[in-house]
Formats: structure tokens, C-alpha cells, sequence
């Protein structure tokens, strides 16, 4: 069992709900969203389709509506199991209906035929359990069949990281039920997220799926480890683009096929982008970007020791120091942030107050995500 779905099955919790009244809009966004990694609705179409842990069911829908042969949605959690239901019953558009097994993935086994496409979003990481299901995901799909993952780039949990630390600090103080550190939470931090434009996730959820969530920070794989693991796979495709290529493309065939030697290259170049959702600029030198990621995960790993802590970490400081160090010249921004989280996060006490007045850092949010698609080869 993965840290994420202990802590939504003891919390009875399933904290991945959207809003997607404007149904247009949430089906647009998923249509760009895999044209982005070679997907469109016409190679979903008569597919066998397996999604791991769909949560709500809600991205899901756009699949069901592209009309696969089959959908398979592996969900273990009965919380999630019912969001999908209800979200299933409220679809009033053609839709191929889902079989929903509540296995484990692990335990998860097929009978017929392998799967053509295969999804598995914003939960499986670099823990033992995690690494064995994303294996076996790449495993379910037919050879030339394509597995949708996501990575994390600690650059761009970097905000989130921050602000786990601040939230760590305001729950600490006193005996708090998971309801009430909860709501204490969204208080702190409603503002901050009402600065992103097109948020659809609901607040609530995303304080409990990201503050309170022990797996938020444990459980992500980095792109490039992920890279790794897909020996037997070619890389697809990925959102942020980040790949691009001027070579003739009768270049291109054997092993030229598979970029991922030179998509690596332009990761590094470009990583930095990932820091802040406001900010982009052109290809630094990816052994910079090299040293501010690793940085970045020292940072992490920080926060993830200490978690519930009555006084400010030290330690933590001097990190976040180094990163300032790190920055390229355009993240003035991020400096000015990660100024005003250093003054709030010293204090010997900090209060939901200090958390809403935060005029830089409130704004500040990291590319946290890359979707990559793979074609499996072997």
C-alpha cells in the first residue's frame, strides 16, 4: 500500500475533487492536455483503457467520452469509488461506462488482453510500493501501447514545499482534530490559492491532499527518474513541452527514434522553469540547474524530517538561503518570496494572520507536474 492511499483510507477522505460545472471547459482542458502527449480523442477510441487511482473519476470522464472499447478504472479507495459513481450518474453526454475494480493495484490482474493505454496521475512516487506499480503499469500495456505519468521536479514543489513548512508550524501548537487543522488551513491559505487563474481544484481538497497529505512530498518521482525506470520504454511526449527538435527527420529511425538522451539535455537546460508559474526564460547552464535541483531537494527532505514542529528549523533557513543563492536573475519575485517566508516562518510563533498577509509569497507557485506520455518498445 502507497502512503497516499493509507492516509485517504484512515482519513475516509478522497481529496481530489474538482469543480467542473463549466463541463465544456474541464473537457477542453483534458483534449490539450493529452494532444499534448499524443493522445487525441481519435487514438482513444476504440482502445482498451486502464486508469490507477482516477480518485473522483472526474478527468476520467473526458476518456469515457472519447468512446474506448473499454475503461478500467483500478480505485481502491471507497471514498473515491463513490465520487466516481455519483460523477458517472451526473454525465449527460455519450460515454462509454467505466468497470470500476476496487483492487489494489498491486494485487490488480487482468484477464485478456493487455491494454493499449494506461494512466496513472499525481500519486505513485519513488517508494519501493510506487516503483513496483509504475513497472507494472508499463507492463499492463501491449507492446507500441502508451502509458500518461506524472513526475515532480523538486524546483517546482519548491513553493508547496515552503509553504507544508509554514502549515507544519501552525498546526503544531496545540491538540487539533484532522477537521479543525483542516479548516485552520484553508483560513491560512485560501488567499494564496485564489491567486491562480483557472484553479479548479477545490480548496479544501487541496489542503488536505497537500498540507496535511504525509505522502505529498515522499511520494514523487523526479522526470528524469522516471525516464530511467521506462528502460523499455521511448518517450512520447510531455506537458510543459520542454522537447524540441530542428533535425531532418530522415535522421530520424533505429535508435534515433528514442529522444530520450537529448530531452534529458533540454530538461536541464530548461528546469528552472518550473520555479515559478509566473516566470519564464531561456535555457540556463544544466549544471546550475543541476545544483538548484538538488538544493531544492535537500530542502524537501528537510521538511519531510521535521514535519509538526513547534520552532523554526534552522537548518531549514540555511537551505532555503542557499537556494536564494541559486536563483537566476529573472526570479527577483521568488527572492522577495522566500524573503517573507524566512521573516514568518522565524517567528517564534506564527498565526493564520501572518500566513494571509504575505503579499509576495501568497503568489508565488511552481510548475509542480510533468505529464509524460511512453510508447513501450519491449
Amino acid at each position: 500500500m502507497t502512503e497516499h492511499l493509507d492516509y485517504y483510507l484512515g482519513k475516509n477522505i478522497s481529496p481530489v475533487e474538482q469543480d467542473i460545472s463549466d463541463f465544456g471547459k474541464h473537457l477542453d482542458r483534458r483534449e490539450a492536455l493529452y494532444r499534448s502527449l499524443g493522445i487525441y480523442s481519435n487514438a482513444i477510441k476504440g482502445k482498451r483503457v486502464l486508469e490507477v487511482g482516477p480518485g473522483s473519476g472526474q478527468n476520467s470522464l473526458h476518456v469515457a467520452h472519447s468512446m474506448p472499447e473499454e475503461l478500467v478504472l483500478v480505485e481502491p479507495n471507497p471514498k473515491g469509488r463513490e465520487q466516481i459513481k455519483e460523477n458517472y450518474r451526473s454525465m449527460n453526454l455519450p460515454h462509454v461506462e467505466p468497470i470500476i475494480d476496487p483492487t489494489n493495484f498491486i494485487d490488480y490482474k487482468r484477464k485478456g488482453e493487455k491494454f493499449d493505454i494506461a494512466i496513472a496521475e499525481c500519486w505513485l512516487g519513488r517508494t519501493s510500493p510506487g516503483l513496483d506499480m509504475l513497472r507494472k503499469l508499463l507492463d499492463s500495456v501491449t507492446l507500441g501501447g502508451v502509458v500518461i505519468a506524472t513526475a515532480s521536479p523538486n524546483v517546482g514543489l519548491l513553493a508547496t514545499t515552503c509553504r507544508a513548512a509554514l502549515a507544519y508550524r501552525l498546526i503544531r501548537e496545540t491538540e487539533m482534530s484532522f477537521e479543525e487543522k483542516t479548516k485552520t488551513l484553508v483560513e491560512a491559505f485560501s488567499g494564496h490559492l485564489d491567486t491562480l487563474d483557472n484553479m479548479s481544484r477545490l480548496q479544501l481538497d487541496w489542503v488536505q491532499d497537500n498540507l496535511l497529505n504525509p505522502a505529498v512530498l515522499t511520494e514523487v518521482i523526479h522526470p528524469i527518474e522516471l525516464l530511467t525506470l521506462y528502460e523499455n520504454a521511448n518517450i512520447l511526449g510531455t506537458y510543459p513541452l520542454i522537447f524540441e527538435s530542428w533535425e531532418w527527420y530522415k535522421n530520424l529511425y533505429g535508435k534515433n527514434l528514442n529522444r530520450d538522451r537529448v530531452w534529458t539535455q533540454q530538461y536541464w537546460e530548461k528546469s528552472h522553469n518550473f520555479l515559478d508559474v509566473n516566470t519564464i526564460s531561456g535555457p540556463k547552464n544544466p549544471d546550475s540547474n543541476r545544483l538548484l535541483e538538488t538544493t531544492s531537494r535537500s530542502l524537501s527532505e528537510r521538511v519531510i524530517k521535521i514535519r509538526e514542529h513547534e520552532s523554526p528549523d534552522f537548518k531549514l533557513i540555511q537551505i532555503a538561503e542557499e537556494i536564494k543563492d541559486l536563483l537566476p536573475k529573472e526570479y527577483s519575485q521568488v527572492i522577495k518570496a522566500l524573503d517573507e517566508w524566512e521573516d514568518i516562518y522565524s517567528k517564534d510563533k506564527i498565526s493564520v494572520e501572518n500566513i494571509k498577509n504575505m503579499p509576495f509569497f501568497s503568489k508565488w507557485f511552481g510548475r509542480e507536474l510533468v505529464y509524460m506520455s511512453f510508447v513501450r518498445v519491449h
